[in-house]
């Protein structure tokens, strides 16, 4: 998908449009049952993220930091409901639960419930639907605990223990050759 659109990443739009591109999968199903479709993605993709003059990737190194979130959660998605393989189902819901990203703000775009999508999948998976209010209710307290303070800024104290930040205070005779 990244290759397609000349794109020098690979992000969770990407694989959303993978996953209804893949078009036999749970995921896949579950998402052209409630309306998202290969082409509808792509133009979404094409009009609000891919700019004409991008990079092409040659090699699957290039996935972003939260799309590498997105497949290690669905891994653990498998896991947790004994699935011996990582399927297109896990990474859907990965991407759901994660809640942050762009695939999930295209499906809102797109006016698609990703709360009914969620639970299509728990159904489709043989797990009780209705885990989508514990699974997807965590993400919103953990978030809802994590006041404005932690989300918008850094702790400079923190920072300058670990050495990671110039020092400013004791630099006058720096100051005083220039």
């Amino acid at each position: 998908a990244a290759k397609t659109l000349k794109q020098g990443y690979i992000g969770t739009e990407h694989i959303l449009l993978g996953l209804v591109k893949e078009d036999t999968g749970i995921a896949a199903k579950v998402l052209l049952d409630n309306g998202v479709s290969y082409d509808k993605t792509l133009e979404m993709i094409k009009e609000l993220i891919a700019f004409d003059s991008g990079v092409s990737v040659k090699e699957r190194d290039g996935y972003t930091p939260r799309a590498l979130k997105i497949l290690e959660e669905a891994h653990t998605q498998a896991k947790r409901f004994g699935h011996g393989q990582t399927g297109t189902e896990h990474i859907l819901m990965a991407l759901i639960k994660e809640n942050e990203n762009v695939a999930v703000r295209l499906l809102n775009t797109l006016e698609v419930s990703v709360q009914k999508v969620y639970a299509e999948v728990l159904q489709a998976i043989g797990a009780d639907p209705n885990l989508y209010k514990e699974d997807l209710g965590k993400a919103k307290v953990a978030k809802a605990k994590a006041g404005a303070l932690e989300q918008y800024s850094r702790d400079l104290t923190a920072l300058a223990r670990e050495g990671k930040l110039d020092p400013v205070i004791g630099r006058k005779d720096e100051i005083d050759r220039v």
